[in-house]
Parts: structure tokens; sequence; C-alpha cells
């Protein structure tokens, strides 16, 4: 044979599995045990169709560049020899976004490139439409009805945008310390709860426009569903402290707001428990003082 192959080697009762390199770079302005770490939980924690969990895949720092970046590599192995650039990609895309999400960037290689700046008055003009954007989606979502358009506003510029590829966990149940509210502007989510037996209970299917997360977001308490990326998806990302100098000074929101919460949090107690109309119209009477007070201790009313 003149060409090139690879002999694959097979032990007695273990699958066939083809180890796989995927590389990327980041600047050693960044910490490499952070990139590992991201890098490690965006992969390791989801099912990617083709990578096997054992050996579950793995980051390593490769080389240390002299102009300044850290060249990595995601090791894998893949259960399906055929789709192997495919899985590939599919790889690349959970690297990206997961280091996305956390304010890193992919280094690229460096070259002399002339750019014509754009003017100052023009990018404000772009920074400003993009501000109107991000007002319009806040105006949709249930929990702000009560915002001024100058509250909009601040919120809209306290916005994160977060992408998440395809299977990613957006949110998961049990979770604390993660005081998040996202607003789906692209894509679908799937929401879901681990029962006592161990089985998967999906609740909702969530789209543009949707949002989730408003109970940590207001009350600190743990994460009561898990979220998981339907189809790859972007979002908006909104933190407590955002929400902190607004709330304080006008804490008349609080109690619009606990309404929201009461309402959203016993519909999804309704769905699991089966509850009736009657019973749920009371739990929500019951929850709404409870609800207030928490949230004007969380937010130091």
């Amino acid at each position: 044979m003149k060409n090139k192959f690879l002999v694959l080697g097979r032990r007695t009762d273990q699958p066939v599995q083809l180890r796989r390199w995927v590389w990327f770079n980041v600047s050693m302005d960044v910490a490499p045990t952070r990139v590992v770490s991201i890098v490690e939980r965006s992969v390791q924690e989801i099912d990617i169709a083709n990578v096997a969990k054992n050996p579950l895949p793995n980051c390593v720092l490769m080389e240390m560049d002299e102009k300044g970046y850290g060249r990595y590599a995601l090791r894998y192995w893949l259960t399906d020899l055929a789709p192997d650039d495919p899985t590939d990609a599919s790889i690349r895309w959970h690297i990206m976004s997961a280091l996305q999400r956390q304010g890193i960037r992919l280094a690229i290689e460096e070259r002399d490139i002339h750019i014509t700046k754009e003017n100052e008055k023009h990018e404000e003009a772009l920074r400003q439409r993009e501000v109107m954007l991000r007002i319009k989606t806040l105006r949709k979502v249930e929990l702000l009805s009560q915002m001024t358009d100058e509250e909009l506003k601040t919120l809209a510029e306290r916005l994160k945008y977060m992408p998440f590829a395809k299977g990613s966990v957006i949110m998961r149940q049990g979770a604390t310390g993660q005081h998040w509210l996202f607003i789906i502007i692209k894509g679908e989510a799937e929401v879901f709860v681990d029962t006592v037996g161990g089985a998967r209970r999906s609740l909702n299917v969530l789209s543009k426009g949707n949002f989730f997360g408003e109970m940590s977001l207001m009350t600190g308490s743990p994460r009561v569903a898990s979220v998981v990326a339907r189809t790859d998806i972007e979002c908006y990302r909104l933190d407590k402290e955002a929400f902190e100098g607004i709330m304080r000074a006008r804490p008349a929101i609080a109690d619009e707001v606990s309404h929201i919460l009461v309402m959203r949090r016993s519909q999804l107690d309704s769905a699991l428990q089966n509850l009736d109309g009657e019973a749920l119209h009371t739990e929500i009477h019951h929850r709404h003082s409870e609800v207030l007070a928490t949230i004007k201790r969380f937010f130091g009313l």
C-alpha cells in the first residue's frame, strides 16, 4: 500500500473507540487552570453524540507560544468512527460557547491588518440600537411589567449575552448561589426535574421570549428544576446586582414581583403534584406574604 493507514487494535469485550484531539488557543492572560476547568465541565456534564463517557474527555495545556497565547487540546474518544469531523465540530462549538459565557475569547494569530475606525457617532448609534432591542425584549418579561422606561434601560445595559450549545445544562436542579434570570432570544430549552426515584420528568419546553430562574434571582433560593438547551440557544442573563439599585430606589416593586413569583412557582408545583384549581388558589394566597418577606430580606429593603 502506498497510502498511509491507521490500524485500530481491539481488546476483548471492549468497544472500538478512536481518540480525537480538538485544538484551540487562549491568551495566557487567562489562568490555564480556569480554561481547563471551564472546558472540561462544559463537555463532561452533558451527553454529546458519539463522545465516550469512559474515558471522559479532558483538556490539556500543550504549549505556551511566545506570542502570548496557550495552545490547548480537548482530547476525547470517538465511539462511532464515521462522523469524526462533525463530532469535532460539535466539540468546538461547546468549547467556544462555554468560554464566551465566561468572557474569554479565543486567541488568533497576530497579523498586521489596516482597519478604518468607525467614527464615534456611528458607534454610539449602534450601541443605542442594541439597547433598544434589549429593552423591547425586557418589556415582554412578565416579571418586569412594573418597570419604568428608565429602569428598563438600566437593566438592558446590564444584560449579558449567553450562548449555549445543544445539550448544555443551563441551570441545574438544587444549585445555589446562582442569582440569575435567563431570557431566551433564540432557540429552545427543556425544563425538567429529577424525581426521588431517579427518573427524569419533563415539565415544559421554553422558546424565544420565555424566561426562567426568576425565583433564585429574587429570593436567592436553590434551583427547583433543571434547564437544558434543546437546540443551540442564545439568552440574555440578568443578575441580582443589576436589580439591587432599582429595588432599593422603589421598594414597592417587590410586592408586584412577589405576586408573579408565587403564581409561577405554584403553577410549577401544580404540574408536579397535580393540584386542582381550589388547592392552587389556597397555595398562592398562603405563599405571598412569605415570598414578599424573603425578597425584602434578600435585597436588604
